[in-house]
């Protein structure tokens, strides 16, 4: 009967096994907990250059990214991005398949010529609709799916020298597993601001800060409910190093907490990234090429019937690029990391 209980509480948490003793088993409870509750912030520029965006200003992507770069924006667009990741960490292995669909429009383009525009700053708004889909192969199966959208404003101020936004990002889902015959929902919204600063010419600083709260609900009879807290706060620069060169880095911190309340089982994630990365134009409005790397430490521990402390450090390799074709824009970006596992993202972007 024990060993059933804890079964249950391991699959609401999304392992792979009925311990968590097992360093492997840990290893890929870590893992999937940060794809599902902590990774889900990041668009293909970013990606491709690292992960880093915090400073970079303009485009759809700050929906996602900080919205604070949407105050940079003097266009409109649409974008759909596609990505595929996988994890393959101890005991456990997921297919994760992502889709953001979505756009920004600068306000101050759509308004009527009688719009007072002076001293009124640039105004942009954004919306993008995600889903993440989670595919687990393991000692038992779970699949998730969660599903949500992002709403986000920017604007600038005095005269384009700053730029500042706030989003809200709500998503809901459920995972299943046949297995153990769980069925548990999944709930969680999140704020963030951010600000976009030049202080002198070519260099760009960024910060974003972001708090959210989620919880889980078990539809079935063991009552495994939880509650789910994430903080983060990042900043980076961005440096204008020639007309085609553009150099980026960010470093963030994060929390991520999920309290369970069953058991007094609680997991602890301290989230460490630093990233960097370079954008260089190959040829100009045709081609772009990116490249990155990021360093990531994850202070793991879980408390409850046992305790189990563990550190997930990994470097990740990134590249990408954009190719242009008048209004369209097609980018891409591949993700490999030294734990093994990799991840791509597709993304077709239209400018009007």
């Amino acid at each position: 009967m024990l060993t059933r209980v804890m079964q249950t509480l391991i699959a609401v948490a999304l392992v792979s096994s009925i311990s968590y003793g097992s360093d492997e088993t840990t290893e890929f409870h870590i893992r999937s907990d940060r794809e599902l509750f902590s990774d889900t912030s990041m668009g293909t520029r970013a990606k491709g250059m690292g992960k880093s965006y915090t400073a970079v200003a303009g485009g759809a992507a700050g929906v996602i990214e900080n919205p604070a770069s949407l105050g940079a924006m003097t266009y409109r667009e649409a974008i759909v991005e596609m990505g595929f990741d996988q994890i393959d960490a101890g005991t456990g292995e997921a297919d994760i398949f992502t889709v953001n669909v979505g756009g920004a429009v600068n306000l101050n383009a759509c308004a009527p010529e009688y719009w007072p525009r002076d001293n009124m700053g640039n105004h942009t708004v954004g919306m993008v609709i995600h889903h993440k889909g989670m595919d687990y192969t393991s000692a038992q199966d779970l699949d998730t799916n969660l599903t949500g959208f992002v709403l986000a404003y920017g604007r600038s101020f005095r005269g384009g020298e700053h730029f500042g936004g706030i989003s809200l990002r709500y998503s809901e889902g459920g995972y299943d597993n046949p297995d153990l015959s769980t069925n548990s929902d999944l709930a969680r919204w999140e704020f963030k601001v951010g600000g976009i600063t030049r202080p002198v010419e070519n260099l760009a600083l960024g910060m974003t800060f972001s708090y959210g709260r989620g919880s889980i609900t078990d539809e079935g009879t063991s009552d495994d409910n939880a509650a789910i807290s994430h903080f983060e706060f990042r900043v980076g620069a961005a440096y204008q190093l020639t007309d085609d060169v553009l150099l980026v880095t960010d470093l963030s911190r994060e929390d991520l907490d999920i309290e369970y309340s069953k058991d007094t089982l609680y997991d602890e994630h301290n989230i460490w990234r630093l990233s960097g990365g370079l954008e260089k134009i190959m040829i100009p409005e045709r081609l772009t090429l990116r490249g990155g790397m990021y360093i990531l430490h994850d202070d793991f521990t879980t408390k409850g019937t046992s305790y189990a402390n563990q550190i997930d450090d990994f470097v990740g390799i990134t590249t990408g690029g954009t190719y242009y074709r008048d209004a369209l824009d097609f980018s891409w970006s591949l993700d490999l990391r030294t734990s093994g596992e990799w991840g791509n993202f597709f993304k077709i972007g239209y400018n009007w």
